[in-house]
C-alpha cells in the first residue's frame, strides 16, 4: 500500500528515522519514518495492536527505540538524563484514554498540576494543601466551559467533563507538543467531537504539534492536516482524510474493518 513521502525532518517538531521497537521477542514498530511539523495536527489510526500507543510513548519520551533515532523538539530524548529529560517531557502534553485525574484532589488541584514541572518542590507540596494560581486555573476551565467546577471532585463529573478538565490541565501546561491516545474512546460521538475540537484548538492556538490516536473514523474530519495509519507496526499510509476510501481502509484494518463500521453505525 503506497504512502506519501514523509515530510522533511530538518524543521520538524517530531521526527522518527528508521525506528524499530521490540518487546517479548517481536517487533512492535518496524522501521518507521515520520516527521510532524510544528503546528501540524495529525490523526493516527490503525487496528488494535498496530503500535499506536508505542508510537505515542516514543514521541512522549517515555520509551526508547531499539533501532533508529527519535527527535523531540530538536532533541534526542535517549541522550538526556535527570533535569534535562524532565524539562523535555514538560514540553510534551499527553492526554490518555483515561483522563488520569487524581481522584482525591479537586478540579482546581488537578488543573494546576499542569504547572508542576515549573514549580519548586515546596510550591508543589503547598499546592496539595491550597492550590496557588487560581486565576490561571479558572481561566483554563472557562475555556473548556467548566469554570463552575473549580472545587468539584473528579467523581462528581461526567466522562466528558473529566476529559475537558484534563484539557484544561494542558492549557495550563502550555506544551509545545500535544499527544493523545484514543482520548474519546469512552465517550459518545457528540462528546468525542467536542473533546477532539478542543484538543485541536489548543494545539492551533499554542502553535503546538499534535498527534491524536483515534478509534473512530467519524472524527477524521475535525480539522486534521494529515492522517497516518499503522498496521502491524509499520506506517502503511499517510495523506488527507478525504483520500481514505473504503478499499484503503480495508487494507489498513483488515478483518477489523467491518466490525469498526458496525460500531460506528451503532454509535450514531
Amino acid at each position: 500500500m503506497p504512502t506519501s513521502t514523509p515530510a522533511h525532518t530538518n524543521d520538524a517538531a517530531l521526527a522518527l528515522r528508521g525506528v524499530t521497537v521490540r518487546a517479548s521477542g517481536r517487533e512492535i514498530l518496524s522501521d518507521v519514518d515520520l516527521a510532524v511539523a510544528s503546528n501540524e495536527r495529525v490523526a493516527l489510526i490503525g487496528p488494535s495492536g498496530a503500535g499506536k500507543t508505542t508510537l505515542l510513548r516514543l514521541l512522549g519520551a517515555s520509551l526508547w527505540a531499539d533501532e533508529g533515532r527519535v527527535d523531540i523538539l530538536g532533541t534526542d530524548p535517549s541522550a538526556q538524563q535527570g533535569g534535562a529529560l524532565r524539562r523535555l517531557r514538560e514540553r510534551v502534553g499527553f492526554l490518555r484514554q483515561q483522563d488520569n485525574l487524581v481522584l482525591p484532589l479537586r478540579v482546581a488541584h488537578n488543573v494546576l498540576m499542569g504547572r508542576l514541572g515549573r514549580w519548586s518542590t515546596l510550591r508543589a507540596a503547598w499546592n496539595l494543601v491550597w492550590p496557588t494560581d487560581l486565576d490561571r486555573a479558572r481561566d483554563a476551565l472557562r475555556q473548556v466551559e467548566l469554570e463552575d467546577r473549580l472545587w468539584s471532585l473528579p467523581e462528581e463529573l461526567s466522562g466528558g467533563e473529566r476529559q475537558r478538565v484534563a484539557i484544561a490541565r494542558l492549557l495550563v501546561q502550555r506544551p509545545d507538543v500535544v499527544l493523545a491516545d484514543e482520548p474519546v474512546s469512552a465517550l459518545d460521538v457528540r462528546l468525542g467531537r467536542e473533546v477532539v475540537d478542543l484538543l485541536l484548538a489548543l494545539a492551533r492556538e499554542q502553535g503546538a504539534a499534535a498527534v491524536v490516536s483515534l478509534h473512530s473514523l467519524d472524527l477524521l474530519d475535525r480539522g486534521f492536516d494529515r492522517v497516518i495509519a499503522l498496521r502491524e507496526g509499520r506506517l502503511v499510509w499517510q495523506g488527507n482524510a478525504r483520500d481514505l476510501d473504503p478499499a484503503t481502509l480495508r487494507d489498513i484494518y483488515g478483518a477489523d474493518y467491518e466490525r469498526l463500521l458496525g460500531e460506528e453505525a451503532d454509535g450514531r
